[in-house]
This record gives C-alpha cells, sequence and structure tokens, in this order.
C-alpha cells in the first residue's frame, strides 16, 4: 500500500508539472512566441523589415551620390593603353611599339585592336584579312591606332563525320580565350572582332563579355554561292547542296559526274 501510495504521488507531481507547462505555453503564445521557441527576428519580423529598409535607403542615396558627382565627366579613352604608354617606366614597351609601326603621336590615340580570323583553312574566313585591313584603316582615319592580330578558326563542314569534330565546340574557347588574352595583356582600349564561321563569331563575343570593354564584331559574311546546268536547267548551289548530292547519288537520282560536279561548284 505503501508503494502503491508513492506511485500516485509521483504521478500526481508529473500531472502537476504538465498542465503548469501547457499553463507557461499559453501564456507564452499569448504574448506572441511559440511555446519552448525562442523568438528570433526573421524576414517577416517589423524590425527586420526596417532595417532592410534603412540599408537599402544607405545603398541608394550613395548610389546617388556617386552618379551626380560623375554627371558631366567622361571616361577617358585611352584608361586602358595609358598603362603602357605613360611615364618614364613605360620606356621599354614604347620602344617595342615604335618598332611594329607607332609614331610618337599614335601614343595619345586610343588603341583599337583588330581581332582577325583569318586563314586558307575554310571559305568562310580566307577573305576576313581584307576587312580587317579596311577596318584598321578606318580606325585610324578616326583618330585612333588599330592594332591587328589573328586567332585559330576551324571548318566544321570539312571535318563534320570525322574524329575532327571533337575539336569543333573546343575552338569556341579557344577562339575567345586567344582574344581575351591578347587585348587584356596589351591594354587595348577597344576592339574589333570580325568573324566568319559558326564557332569563331560566338568565341569573339564571348570574349567581348570578358573583356567589359568596347567592342564591336564584324561579320564576314556567308559563302558566295554557285549553280549548275544540267540538262538545260541552271540551278542554284551551296555547300548544302554537296553534302545532299551524296544521298542523291546513292538514290540514283544523279550520275556520277553530275555530284562531281555539284561538288566542284557549290563553293565557286
Amino acid at each position: 500500500m505503501a508503494a502503491k501510495s508513492g506511485s500516485a504521488k509521483r504521478k500526481s507531481v508529473a500531472k502537476g508539472k504538465a498542465e503548469a507547462g501547457k499553463k507557461r505555453g499559453a501564456a507564452k503564445r499569448k504574448a506572441g512566441a511559440p511555446s519552448g521557441v525562442k523568438k528570433v527576428p526573421g524576414s517577416g519580423d517589423p524590425a527586420t523589415t526596417k532595417a532592410k529598409k534603412s540599408v537599402a535607403k544607405k545603398k541608394a542615396t550613395v548610389k546617388k551620390k556617386v552618379l551626380k558627382k560623375s554627371a558631366g565627366k567622361s571616361v577617358d579613352p585611352r584608361f586602358y593603353s595609358a598603362h603602357i604608354t605613360e611615364t618614364a617606366e613605360r620606356a621599354p614597351a614604347r620602344a617595342m611599339l615604335h618598332a611594329v609601326g607607332f609614331e610618337n603621336k599614335d601614343f595619345r590615340k586610343t588603341q583599337i585592336g583588330i581581332a582577325s580570323t583569318w586563314s586558307m583553312v575554310t571559305p568562310c574566313n580566307m577573305h576576313i584579312n581584307v576587312l580587317a585591313e579596311e577596318v584598321g584603316k578606318g580606325v585610324d582615319k578616326n583618330g585612333g591606332k588599330a592594332v591587328p592580330f589573328n586567332t585559330i578558326t576551324i571548318s566544321d563542314g570539312i571535318s563534320m563525320g570525322t574524329e575532327g569534330m571533337k575539336y569543333s565546340l573546343v575552338s569556341r574557347e579557344v577562339i575567345a580565350d586567344s582574344i581575351e588574352t591578347v587585348v587584356g595583356c596589351q591594354w587595348f582600349d577597344g576592339v574589333v572582332a570580325i568573324g566568319g564561321c559558326d564557332k569563331n563569331m560566338p568565341g569573339c563575343l564571348i570574349a567581348m563579355g570578358r573583356l567589359n570593354r568596347p567592342a564591336l564584331m564584324v561579320y564576314g559574311g556567308t559563302i558566295k554561292p554557285g549553280c549548275t546546268v544540267f540538262d538545260g536547267k541552271e540551278e542554284p548551289r551551296d555547300v548544302v547542296s554537296a553534302f545532299q548530292s551524296y544521298g542523291e547519288h546513292l538514290a540514283g537520282k544523279i550520275t556520277e559526274d553530275q555530284r562531281k560536279a555539284i561538288i566542284r561548284e557549290s563553293c565557286p
């Protein structure tokens, strides 16, 4: 009986504690804090929201002051090239630039890199050097100093269907890296890139985005189309015709001589 009485007493104490805990929890909930949980300011807390608004207001004020201070002031167009043309310390740089055609007056001009994708690898780019020369003339005529340089290019059309295509997409990154490297290293104030193929054009644009300075990309134009005359009928041809001629020959729609003629005249 004594044991039973002690057990009942313990249960009574536990029940009393539980009820007391419930009462405290109810009181806390009524006060706005979850039972047993310490209230931490969150995104919806008025104090936190007010603090965030205060920070945003301060940032806006600083930005406004900066814009007001810089209003009416132009950015030095030689911001980049001045790093290698000014002060006596840059004597070696000036000496090497003299060697590639710079005159003293050129050191006071903006330096514009002319990124040419010229090569005889593909007809898409075989004329880019001529365009690059014209772009350079335009830069020089308008008060700048053109500095031409080259990057690589490959041909998907030639390597298609072979292991060579594994290099195709990679070449885009190589082109972007090479243009970024030259422009960044030489401190050009701007760059004009001339592309003419589906990997070097995006490569040019990727480099421009990375450099984040005045830049322009010029499209070199598409491959000149050709034509064939079979049985007195003239048909326009392009590189796609060369691809199609293989299937047409397998299907017996054209002769071997016609297939060769299409290949010869697709890219005249």
